[in-house]
């Protein structure tokens, strides 16, 4: 229906399996472990260390994984993730992800910063 409205419009999926049916001019939003496994466009942002939640804890004093620290998401090269790609000019970047159904106003800032900062 949004095609219709604009032919021009390209359209982010989020996918986190092979089994999505997207058109070809697509781009899709990885969340999955590695790299995408598809031939479209693709922003990753998998549960590795592009994952703020990891590590931090969640307002309900559950931890998950090893804490990922500004310096771990800094010395991600993604360039380099993208020569491994089968695709390795399909990869557009990464982005860090933050769940907030397990954030609040008590932990999202010592999730977020300064670790996205160094994505930049």
């Amino acid at each position: 229906m949004l095609k219709e409205i604009n032919p021009k419009k390209r359209f982010i999926y989020w996918m986190n399996s092979a089994n999505i049916n997207v058109e070809d001019d697509d781009i899709v939003h990885w969340w999955g472990g590695g790299l995408p496994p598809t031939e479209h466009e693709a922003i990753i942002s998998n549960y590795g260390p592009f994952y703020l939640d990891m590590g931090a804890g969640n307002y309900f004093g559950v931890q998950y994984g090893s804490y990922v620290t500004w310096l771990d998401l800094y010395q991600q090269n993604i360039g380099d993730m993208a020569k491994q790609h089968k695709y390795p000019g399909k990869i557009l970047g990464a982005e860090g992800t933050l769940w907030s159904e397990i954030s609040n106003k008590y932990v999202h800032h010592l999730k977020i910063w300064i670790r996205t900062s160094s994505l930049a």
